[in-house]
């Protein structure tokens, strides 16, 4: 009996070697998991809401799914737009006010103690403090710019996916 088939005919130890496979491919494939990950997702969500509409509906489901996929990209298209900048306003709006509030002397009541502590507040090492939070907010602007870029990267590979699922289908069953 060749090594082979020995392989082959021992259950648990090719179980074993087909787990450390998988353990490496996903090992080595860790920088693109989100994007795998999202893009099963979407195209998973894609595939059982054009089979629902279908159920319904006699359209292709090609028209189905890029009828989706426009409202989604309309969708994202209308929150970065709408959203975002509304969400920014009121976030700079309201660290300028708070900042206002505590930076005037007559909004702290007359107690001593107060006074103490915004004057150590004042004298506290601000630049520090400053540097601190513009390199959190780059590694959040970064952040955001990574996963936009996995979420579209994921988008249009789902989409292809999702158009092409009889051909996947035909390719499983006709070899």
């Amino acid at each position: 009996m060749s090594n082979w088939a020995k392989f082959v005919n021992n259950v648990p130890l090719r179980r074993f070697t087909v787990l450390g496979v998988v353990v490496l491919i996903l090992y080595f494939a860790r920088s693109m998991m989100s994007t795998l990950l999202l893009t099963f997702i979407f195209c998973l969500l894609v595939v059982k809401l054009t089979n629902g509409i279908r159920r319904f509906v006699k359209i292709p489901s090609e028209v189905i799914v890029v009828i989706v996929y426009l409202l989604v990209l309309a969708g994202l298209y209308f929150g970065v737009t709408v959203y975002i900048p509304q969400v920014a306003d009121q976030a700079i709006s309201s660290t300028k006010d708070i900042v206002d509030f505590y930076s005037n002397p007559s909004n702290l009541p007359d107690d001593n103690t107060l006074r103490w502590v915004n004057e150590l507040i004042k004298q506290s090492n601000v630049m520090a403090q400053m540097k601190n939070g513009v390199s959190l907010i780059w590694r959040y602007i970064t952040g955001v710019g990574t996963m936009g870029i996995t979420l579209f990267l994921s988008m249009i590979l789902s989409f292809f996916f999702a158009i092409e699922k009889k051909t996947m289908y035909n390719c499983k069953r006709h070899p």
